[in-house]
């Protein structure tokens, strides 16, 4: 965050400086380009939000067939409603839903989240990884940083 801060301080005193240093290190401006966009990310839930977290967790793109899910589950976030998610075994629920319980934490802090799996045990595990990933994931500190 350093170099951040540093950048900054250069944009107030020589803006000039700062279009040099995006033109001649494009790696950098990409950077500062991200880190808008998880901040953007972590402020309201969309279909974008989200495949930008699940981007920044797992380090890959969210599947396509998951856009209507995720519009299901922002339907169901926004009105108070219940949603299921049904697939077949090995379809990638339990990847979706490590990454969608903590992003509704995320945006919204304050408050409860009810974690409800087909029993006790898989409910523990799920809560296990939600718990280690806000604890340990690069990904979640860059969007959430504000939750620990």
């Amino acid at each position: 965050m350093s170099e951040l801060s540093e950048l900054a301080a250069l944009m107030k005193s020589d803006p000039e400086a700062v279009k040099k240093a995006f033109i001649d290190n494009p790696k950098l401006a990409q950077r500062v380009l991200d880190l808008s966009t998880d901040f953007e990310a972590g402020e309201a839930p969309s279909v974008d939000s989200f495949r930008r977290i699940y981007e920044a967790i797992y380090e890959r793109p969210m599947p396509k067939v998951d856009e209507p899910v995720v519009e299901e589950f922002l339907y169901a976030l926004q009105n108070r409603k219940g949603v299921i998610y049904e697939s077949w075994r090995g379809r990638g629920k339990s990847t979706f839903f490590a990454a969608w319980g903590p992003s509704v934490m995320g945006w919204r802090p304050v408050g409860s989240t009810a974690l409800v799996r087909v029993n006790d045990a898989k409910s523990k595990e799920m809560g296990k990884v939600i718990a280690q990933m806000i604890q340990t994931n690069s990904g979640w500190k860059r969007i959430f940083p504000h939750v620990i």
